[in-house]
């Protein structure tokens, strides 16, 4: 069950992040342990589920168990520090009415403590580089450089971390439009269609191809092409759900992939897509009338086709779309 907890990241030991190493956090530990004279040295996570320990050091007693998760509403040195974003270096708890309810303290005998913030490069803490004693202590300089070094290089590690987040979604991301790219779209639409074949579920692909855009663009130039374009992109983010996956394949052909499978909401999404995109283009005074071919394919479950195989179909529906407009005009 999980606690009322102000953090709303998710565990990293049920989702783990790509690039932090739990195991080189344990080499950490152990080390800090031993070079502290400590018996219990952990890092913890301000997550979801509250204050979870991440890793312990190795000679820790027993009752000191990697996932141990304690509720934020629980006075304990680690949440402390997260909540505050700072230093906490404690003597002797038991001289200190402050920690009088703390577990740590009543349950566990804990007296010294010391513990710093791990942090995001934004200054928000990820969580705690901490050191606990059984007995009174005073944490000299050089104890407290050693903490400093450990922490400056879990900080650097999730430096790093988070500029290859940035990069991987730079690389996945249609510049012009803030939509996902064709890269983008696969991996984030595969990843739904697993989804769907783990959970037994239908899933409908729409293909979309604006026309006008070399109209536009001879007309009245690129940059107002490139407007058009993104007018539509924001038009499909307007009138889609968080959970859909929608991108711009190359040029003027989009892509969305939902777990919606009822015909009618289909239609409503369409009638929404035209009426929005209407209603923006006369606000940006490009004078061209909306208009695109559109194509799409509802898959049953169990799912079997491919996405490329699932998208050549909506590629045909929509070409067969554009032939129909044709003979209509």
């Amino acid at each position: 069950m999980l606690s009322n907890s102000p953090y709303s990241t998710r565990s990293v030991m049920e989702a783990p992040i790509k690039g932090i190493s739990l195991a080189r956090w344990q080499r950490l530990v152990n080390l800090l342990a031993n070079q502290l004279a400590s018996p219990i040295a952990l890092i913890s996570q301000a997550n979801e589920k509250g204050i979870e320990r991440l890793v312990v050091n190795d000679t820790a007693p027993v009752d000191w168990q990697i996932g141990d998760t304690t509720d934020t509403s629980v006075n304990i040195f680690c949440h402390q520090v997260v909540r505050h974003n700072e230093l906490i270096v404690v003597k002797d708890a038991s001289k200190e009415v402050d920690w009088s309810d703390n577990p740590e303290v009543s349950q566990h005998h804990i007296k010294a403590y010391v513990g710093m913030p791990i942090n995001w490069p934004d200054g928000t803490a990820f969580g705690t580089l901490c050191v606990m004693n059984t007995e009174p202590h005073h944490f000299d300089k050089n104890q407290l450089d050693i903490l400093y070094t450990i922490k400056d290089s879990i900080d650097t590690e999730l430096k790093f971390i988070q500029m290859q987040q940035k990069f991987n979604a730079l690389s996945e991301t249609d510049e012009m439009t803030n939509l996902l790219n064709r890269r983008g779209f696969f991996k984030h639409a595969e990843h739904l269609c697993e989804i769907a074949r783990r959970e037994q579920r239908s899933i409908t692909i729409c293909h979309f191809d604006l026309h006008h855009l070399k109209q536009v663009n001879l007309k009245s130039g690129q940059e107002i092409g490139d407007l058009y374009l993104s007018l539509f992109a924001a038009a499909m983010t307007e009138i889609t759900r968080k959970s859909d996956v929608i991108g711009r394949l190359g040029g003027s052909e989009f892509a969305l992939l939902s777990l919606m499978t009822d015909g009618r909401m289909i239609g409503q999404v369409l009638r929404r897509l035209k009426e929005t995109f209407d209603s923006w283009l006369e606000d940006s005074f490009i004078d061209v009338k909306t208009s695109f071919s559109f194509g799409h394919q509802t898959y049953p479950a169990p799912l079997r086709k491919t996405l490329e195989e699932m998208l050549i179909d909506t590629e045909k529906a929509m070409l067969d779309d554009l032939a129909q407009q044709k003979k209509s005009a």
